[in-house]
């Protein structure tokens, strides 16, 4: 391709202050190595990252003067850059395959956080056709996830665009099913993005990796909104290239339609992802072909605009405001003391300002550093030297700017949205998988030119084997760590098993009292209700107490009323070697 030369120049003769550079790049690691204001599993225990992290370093600079070792090495490489298009599509198959294992034995086949539920409530409407549900005589005992009671109509405050997908799977029954075949969607339609930037042996590589990444994986097996997300801004970013390179208004079409599919899944990213991609091509790029795509991607985003328009105004009679607004106004963007809600998980106090972003950056960056690839406080490092390392081809510099526009945009966000990982940053798995590529090559090329002792050959074994062994920690380590224990397993106290033990106890035509210590473990039998909730086979209401309880008794008095406890206390006794040793003993769900 003609983007090999311009995107391989040799970083030896690029000009600079070396010590400069590594400061920087030791001190930008540290920032995010070490989480300043909240602690996570995704980063817990750091002394097992650190001897994950020597340990690999150690393991590779003992092996990479040994010729059988260096042979390996180049073979393994040599395997990933000779994929044809059949081992790919294998790997991508693979890419959707373990997902759904995730989700089927790790996650449930369930939501675990009230975003998940509150989408599967819209996919379950739209099958229906409606935009919304009568509200029941009594909602506080229904408390529906992330969604607004109005004029007696109770609907989810999202964007539309994920709950259609999903509800695709809801008719299909197999809701769960959706979000681990669109992340291998997403990953073939990455491998063609990272073919337009650079070539095919790059491509395979940042497939590979992504393939054993723990974001990847576990956002994939989930319910939330992200990886339709990532399959729409690559779909734009890829339209975009190609329409330029080809002078094509048939990948401009793709382009225009993948952003304002964008806009009706996540608006908010979906301008963090289109203004950087235009106004690089606008101020650096220019040319005819550019500028028709430019079109049809505002024609696009024209569009999106005015369907997420039009959706609010049936649900809120207001074509500019969002229905979350109507829900939570101090959950909106900028920066105000009024801003943010007093939750445990963000800051004990409403406001947002310039530190609170800062706080937010960084603990997104620790979590990133160590739930991207599961590597040990390194997931970040090669992507961030390829950056540090000097004279970048127009590739680099693009992807750079896409992550810059997020980080930059999204500390204007008072939440720091960590969960399934750093998700608000989701979007930008191929550009720092792309450059974690760029930069263990260049770090190759370089290693001759600034450590004694370091041939070309012998560098590249010694990168070759420290991706080998962060990859190993990563696989072994860390994903069964964050798999079988926290944050996944259980996810915020949720069990898919208690709730099948609850359905041995009801029967058709009974009103259930569930008795939680929080509306989001209500959450998964609030979804077992008919949409109009009160006509359900079985009722599932939140136990309110005996005083209050007595309305919605006397509202339904020819149906027999059963009472469910939940038991958070039984959960250790569901950990992951119990639930393995039930499976083996053949008492699988």
């Amino acid at each position: 391709m003609t983007n090999e030369s311009t995107a391989s120049r040799d970083p030896r003769t690029t000009p600079g202050t070396p010590w400069v550079r590594g400061t920087v790049f030791l001190g930008f690691m540290l920032f995010c190595s070490v989480s300043l204001n909240w602690y996570s599993p995704y980063i817990r225990p750091y002394a097992l990252s650190l001897l994950g992290l020597f340990g690999a370093l150690t393991a590779s600079a003992l092996l990479f003067r040994i010729d059988a070792w260096q042979a390996l090495c180049e073979r393994w490489l040599s395997a990933v850059d000779r994929m044809e298009s059949r081992a790919i599509g294998l790997l991508i198959a693979a890419a959707s395959l373990i997902p759904i294992a995730t989700a089927a034995f790790v996650l449930d086949p369930i939501p675990h956080i009230p975003d998940g539920y509150a989408y599967l409530f819209q996919a379950r409407l739209f099958t229906l056709g409606q935009l919304w549900a009568d509200a029941p005589t009594h909602p506080e005992f229904f408390p529906a996830p992330w969604s607004l009671t109005l004029e007696n109509r109770v609907f989810a405050v999202f964007p539309p665009g994920w709950p259609l997908l999903l509800a695709l799977g809801v008719v299909a029954g197999a809701a769960w099913l959706v979000n681990p075949v669109l992340g291998g969607l997403s990953l073939y339609t990455l491998h063609h993005l990272w073919r337009e930037l650079f070539d095919r042996t790059r491509a395979n590589r940042a497939l590979a990796l992504c393939l054993l990444s723990p974001f990847y994986l576990f956002m994939s097996a989930s319910f939330m909104s992200h990886n339709a997300s990532l399959l729409a801004s690559a779909l734009f970013v890829l339209g975009f290239l190609r329409g330029v390179r080809k002078n094509s208004l048939a990948w401009g079409a793709v382009a225009g339609l993948a952003i304002g599919f964008q806009i009706l899944v996540r608006p908010v990213s979906a301008a963090f992802i289109w203004f950087p991609v235009v106004t690089w091509f606008a101020l650096f790029r220019r040319s005819r072909a550019g500028w028709r795509i430019t079109t049809c991607s505002i024609a696009g985003s024209g569009l999106g605009t005015m369907g997420y328009s039009v959706y609010n105004r049936l649900l809120v009679g207001e074509w500019g405001v969002p229905p979350l607004y109507y829900m939570t106004p101090a959950n909106r963007y900028g920066f105000a003391n009024d801003i943010g809600l007093p939750w445990a998980s963000s800051f004990p106090t409403p406001g947002h300002d310039l530190w609170r972003a800062m706080l937010n950056f960084n603990f997104n960056a620790v979590v990133m550093n160590n739930d991207l690839f599961g590597w040990p406080m390194a997931s970040l490092g090669f992507a961030v030297f390829c950056l540090l390392s000097g004279r970048l081809a127009w590739q680099h510099r693009l992807c750079a700017s896409v992550i810059l526009a997020f980080v930059v945009s999204y500390a204007g966000y008072w939440y720091n949205g960590v969960a399934f990982g750093a998700r608000f940053y989701y979007c930008l798995l191929p550009y720092l998988a792309i450059l974690t590529v760029e930069g263990a090559r260049i770090a190759s090329l370089l290693l001759p030119t600034r450590v004694p002792g370091f041939d070309r050959p012998r560098a590249r074994t010694f990168v070759i084997g420290l991706v080998f062994f962060f990859s190993l920690y990563g696989t072994f380590v860390y994903t069964p760590r964050v798999a079988l224990t926290d944050p996944y397993w259980n996810q915020r106290k949720i069990s898919y098993e208690l709730y099948e033990e609850l359905e041995k106890f009801v029967q058709p035509g009974d009103l259930v009292l569930v008795e939680t210590d929080s509306d989001e473990r209500y959450n998964p039998v609030f979804d077992k209700n008919s949409i109009d909730i009160e006509t359900s086979p079985i009722i599932y209401a939140r136990d309110l107490g005996d005083a209050a309880n007595a309305k919605l008794i006397q509202q339904f008095p020819e149906r027999r009323v059963v009472r469910w406890r939940y038991p958070i206390e039984r959960l250790d006794e569901e950990r992951a070697l119990v639930r393995i040793r039930k499976m083996l003993a053949g008492g699988a769900r």
